[in-house]
């Protein structure tokens, strides 16, 4: 029987191409979401979560955040909506390949000449204004190398990762 909220599952074999630090992680950041330790997010944990955080949510926003929820939303369906959302975004290898293509061939020089990322961006169908948003948010806090854009720590920000070695 389908009940109100309820949503189709997601296949749990994405469980299997989590590593275990990463299903370590997404239990825990379950047993913070879950305050009364019942197993499930409820909308008073999601109401008590948002308000430590400073919020003031109407019990229209927290049924609109749970009617795009799983229910009942267990660490099972927790787990199979993250490892979807995390499986589809690319390995940082691969997003690291696709930015090199755009380096020039001075070994010595790191990153990507400014200029040339625009150019490509341009050619991809965005118009400068869009452009010059993205990379100046970016910009602000960590992304230029002298005159050269570093996209190692633009993809570690956009995968929601540390820095890393190569």
């Amino acid at each position: 029987m389908v009940t109100k909220g309820s949503k189709s599952r997601s296949t749990s074999g994405q469980f299997t191409q989590l590593g275990a630090d990463q299903v370590r992680e997404l239990k825990d950041a379950f047993t913070l979401l879950d305050k009364d330790g019942d197993g499930t997010i409820s909308a008073g944990d999601i109401e008590e979560m948002l308000v430590s955080l400073g919020q003031e949510p109407s019990k229209g926003e927290i049924d609109d955040m749970l009617d795009k929820m799983p229910r009942p939303l267990t660490f099972s369906a927790f787990l199979t909506g993250m490892s979807s959302h995390l499986c589809d975004m690319s390995s940082r290898q691969e997003l690291l390949a696709a930015f090199q293509a755009f380096e020039d061939d001075d070994k010595k020089a790191k990153g990507i000449k400014a200029d040339d990322l625009k150019s490509q961006l341009a050619d991809f169908g965005m118009s400068n204004e869009d452009i010059d948003a993205a990379m100046s948010s970016f910009i602000k806090s960590h992304g230029f190398l002298g005159d050269r854009f570093n996209y190692k720590d633009f993809v570690d920000i956009m995968r929601g990762e540390g820095e890393e070695d190569d």
